[in-house]
């Protein structure tokens, strides 16, 4: 807030999923308190919180993800992995509500894979007051370098059955679909 114009920001996140609380001082006639212009000095900044006082669990899993392609010459550095999860979790008092959440990805055995398929799987974040009970985690299918693919095998060519004489009237240049029909 500034001395003169008493300009306040304030920014409240809706669905916090950690939060710490930091309170800065600045002496009022030092640091910044000679801003011009548009500047603004700050004499106080805070940050507030929520604290939890019970525990709460993850309940579902909204992120789909479809599966990615690399080169065998990819590294774990290239997989662009997301760094957040949506999910829901379920509060205290049993409403359901959607958050984001830091996803911690188990990249192992991706540089050594050639020419396979494999599923990397991101587990939410969790501590002592989030759990995931429900072990949900993101799958994240993954290709990479050349899959064979099988061959098909030919399929029979279906045979047309024999009409009896008379019955056809395409033959006879009809292009009645109903063969009742004169």
């Amino acid at each position: 807030a500034s001395d003169n114009a008493q300009v306040v920001d304030t920014k409240d996140f809706e669905t916090p999923v950690y939060a710490r609380y930091l309170r800065l001082y600045f002496p009022v006639n030092q640091l910044n308190t000679n801003a011009v212009g548009s500047g603004v000095s700050i004499t106080e900044l805070t940050v507030n919180g929520m604290r939890l006082n019970g525990t709460v669990d993850y309940c579902t899993l909204t992120d789909t993800f479809i599966e990615k392609t690399f080169p065998n010459e990819a590294a774990t550095a290239d997989l662009q992995l997301p760094a957040w999860l949506t999910m829901t979790w379920k509060a205290q008092n049993g409403a359901e509500r959607p958050i984001q959440v830091l996803a911690e990805w188990n990249t192992e055995g991706f540089d050594a894979l050639q020419d396979g398929k494999m599923d990397l799987l991101g587990a939410p974040a969790t501590t002592a007051m989030v759990t995931n009970s429900q072990k949900l985690a993101a799958v994240q299918p993954i290709l990479k370098g050349v899959i064979p693919t099988a061959t098909p095998k030919p399929t029979a060519e279906p045979t047309a059955e024999p009409t009896a004489p008379g019955t056809d009237r395409r033959a006879h240049g009809s292009t009645d679909s109903y063969p009742d029909r004169p």
